[in-house]
């Protein structure tokens, strides 16, 4: 049976993460490689990567509250994290039960106007997090930037190396973002988000666009709930008591009902046209 994780990703300003409570680790660690170029896309999304932004309809770093992508794992199964947000921290963290206590996490965060450092910490009850020294084996640090409010951060995580940051179980995604207080320290979360289910991180989620779930959406209606009913009518009239006026409303009744189901049929065929671009 699969054990599941509870995956945590944090940044700055919003609503939907199991994030600390508190968060006030003094940060002390050096900066990885700044890189004043870093732009990260949502464009692959559901194509090459799996990704999480907020708001949903945002395409880039610059624009995205938050914006998290990731790419299956490669042949040494290493997953490859681009995390970024309007605010001065971001993390990710693991936990095979839905609560904050013993999350694993890493937390990217901001020491200064330009500085930026990328650190695993270990989440006990409600506590600030304890940051580990040195980095769990197959974490990779890569590069970082802070650049007009936005922090980004690019990292890897191999799934079977390290026994505390273990990828190769399904779990929850869980996102969100903070500030930073004078001094360095981290403050309470800003921003929460949870995924709706539990993901295998190595492994290509791909969704079902929006308007072919509305397609489906009408074709069920339409066939198996007005269709259905549409055809069942005459039965109830040849059961129902000789009386010509009823006759005439079960048949105006069930004209009615095939009207409809062929109208949201219609729309079915129109949304699926539409989203195939024709």
């Amino acid at each position: 049976m699969v054990t599941a994780h509870f995956l945590l990703c944090c940044h700055g300003f919003s609503n939907h993460v199991r994030v600390p409570s508190t968060v006030n680790e003094k940060l002390t660690t050096a900066a990885p490689t700044v890189d004043k170029e870093l732009e990260f896309s949502s464009s692959n999304c559901g194509k090459t990567e799996n990704c999480h932004s907020q708001p949903s309809d945002c395409s880039s770093s610059s624009d995205c509250e938050y914006l998290v992508t990731f790419k299956p794992c490669d042949d040494n199964g290493t997953v490859s994290f681009e995390l970024s947000g309007k605010s001065d921290w971001v993390a990710i963290g693991f936990n095979n039960k839905s609560k904050m206590d013993g999350t694993e996490a890493i937390i990217c965060s901001r020491l200064n106007d330009t500085a930026v450092i990328i650190k695993h910490y270990a989440l006990v009850g409600h506590n600030s997090p304890i940051q580990t020294n040195p980095d769990p084996v197959g974490m990779t640090v890569n590069s970082s930037a802070y650049d007009d409010g936005i922090i980004r951060c690019r990292f890897s995580l191999n799934k079977n190396a390290s026994k505390v940051l273990q990828l190769n179980q399904e779990v929850f995604l869980i996102f969100a973002r903070g500030s930073v207080n004078q001094g360095g320290t981290l403050s309470k979360h800003s921003y929460k988000s949870v995924s709706d289910s539990q993901v295998d991180v190595c492994e290509l989620e791909r969704k079902t666009p929006f308007l072919l779930r509305v397609h489906g959406a009408l074709m069920v209606i339409a066939l198996f709930g007005f269709g259905m009913l549409a055809t069942s009518l005459p039965l109830f009239a040849k059961m129902a008591p000789e009386n010509p006026c009823r006759k005439v409303s079960w048949f105006q009744i069930g004209k009615a009902l095939t009207v409809v189901c062929l109208l949201f049929t219609l729309a079915g065929f129109v949304v699926a046209f539409v989203h195939f671009g024709g």
